[in-house]
Order: C-alpha cells, then structure tokens, then sequence
C-alpha cells in the first residue's frame, strides 16, 4: 500500500495537470483600467438582456493606431451589464432609443501573451488569446464562467484576430488626434456574438 501511494504521489508531481481553464492564473483582474484603457463602444445584446461597453489597452491601441497585428499584452475588457427594465419589465431605451444599461453582471478580460494558446485544444484555439471573468466588486476570478465557452464563439473570428468588436476599434482609434488619450463619447451598436456568460453582480472597481 505505501508503495502505491508512493507511486501515485511521484505521478502526481510528474505528470502536467492541465488545471480548468477558468482557474488559470494568466489573466489578473485589470486594476485601475477605466484610467488607462480606451473605451472605444457600447454594444447592445438584446437576445441576452445585456449592453457592454468595451475598453482596449495601450498596447492594443498603439498597435491599431500603427497599422500592426495586436501583439501578445494586448487586453480588452468589456463591462456587462444588465439591460435597464421599467415595472412592467421591459427594457428601457435612452433618448437614441438604445437600451440603458442597468446592474453590472461581470467583467469579462481577454488578453494574449506568448505561448498561452498552447494551453488550449487545437479546434478552440484563438492564437495565444486566453479569456477569463471577475466579480468586479471583489476583483475575485469567477470561476463559474468556462472559459471554453468564449474560446468556440471567437473561434471563427480569424479575419479580426479573434476580436469581434476589432473594426469598432479601429473607427475610434482612427478618429482619434495623436495626441488624445480618449474618445469624448463612446460608439454604440449591436453586438451579435460574444461569450454570453451572465450572473448579477455589483459596480465594477476599476
């Protein structure tokens, strides 16, 4: 009996455990990113009771404004709120007839860096991109959102580097002087694909 638990306990230092991808350690909650990220639109979900506003890096903005592919550190972050109900639950629009963002759900990060794509089966792969959730009132990893789940929906995105909103990004860099920081509004439109992880939570920290 010893022996075979010896063995086991040499097998289990051994041999790689690939961990769930939503308990991976690669992505940290993006501190402060609402001072330093770009937010550069605003999509609406309907079919998912949801309106995201969407927030790029410096990395990433840098490599748009220069006409380069976006480079392992590039991150994005999209807020995920609910849609605003009235009594009679039905979503309530702004003036511009959008729906208004309600309570926060979560944070949702997609970020690359060199190699970490290997970590995922080939037919999900997106690059080195990895994608992870955070309970924005606490910064906690969310492990209850699969990563896998945003990996098989990004998946057929090849043509924009795995990133839905990228043309909204490069319309807002482009606009932007050289010497802007941000955007004076953000740009709203329809979202028709992105992980549709949903859970109430509260006001993100960022």
């Amino acid at each position: 009996m010893r022996l075979v638990v010896a063995i086991l306990a040499v097998m289990a230092v051994a041999v790689p455990f690939d961990r769930p991808a939503a308990d991976h350690p690669r992505i940290a909650y993006p501190e402060s990113y609402r001072g330093s990220f770009l937010p550069y639109a605003v999509r609406a979900r309907p079919d998912l009771d949801q309106v995201r506003h969407l927030f790029a890096n410096p990395l990433a903005v840098d490599a748009i404004r220069n006409g380069e592919p976006l480079p392992h550190g590039a991150m994005f972050v999209a807020e995920i709120y609910a849609t605003r109900k009235d009594a009679e639950g039905k979503p309530v629009r702004r003036a511009d007839g959008r729906h208004e963002a309600g309570e926060v759900l979560f944070l949702a990060v997609m970020q690359s860096g060199p190699g970490w794509g290997q970590r995922h089966p080939r037919e999900i792969r997106n690059g080195d991109w990895n994608f992870a959730a955070f309970d924005p009132a606490t910064g906690m990893l969310d492990a209850t959102r699969a990563e896998a789940t945003c990996l098989e929906c990004h998946r057929p995105m090849t043509q924009t580097q795995f990133v839905f909103s990228y043309d909204a990004l490069v319309a807002r860099v482009r606009a932007l002087p050289r010497d802007e920081a941000e955007p004076a509004s953000i740009a709203d439109g329809a979202d028709t694909g992105a992980c549709p992880w949903s859970t109430p939570r509260t006001p993100p920290r960022g």
